[in-house]
């Protein structure tokens, strides 16, 4: 990652709502949807960024909620004067 790349703390820090959605949990009425982590690596710039397990039912839904997560940290990222360059991907960082 390049010096001038953003930094998880930095996201952390201004925009605390997009990491706490990454461990959300389901719930409806008297049915408990269990739900297992499934690894995804963020990447910014095509460069591993965060790695973050999300607790999902299934990967499928997992893969969704990684998506959304991109989707805000893109949209963030040029109010701190960064391209929106986030994706990621299921599994661990290299």
């Amino acid at each position: 990652m390049a010096s001038d790349d953003p930094t998880v703390e930095e996201f952390q820090e201004n925009f605390p709502d997009i990491f706490s959605s990454a461990s959300a949990s389901t719930t409806t009425e008297d049915v408990v949807i269990q739900t297992l982590p499934w690894p995804f690596c963020f990447y910014y710039n095509n460069s591993p960024w965060w790695r973050q397990s999300i607790n999902a039912p299934s990967p499928e839904t997992a893969a969704i909620t990684a998506e959304n997560i991109v989707q805000l940290l893109n949209k963030a990222a040029p109010t701190l004067g960064y391209q929106p360059l986030f994706s990621a991907v299921a599994g661990d960082c290299p």
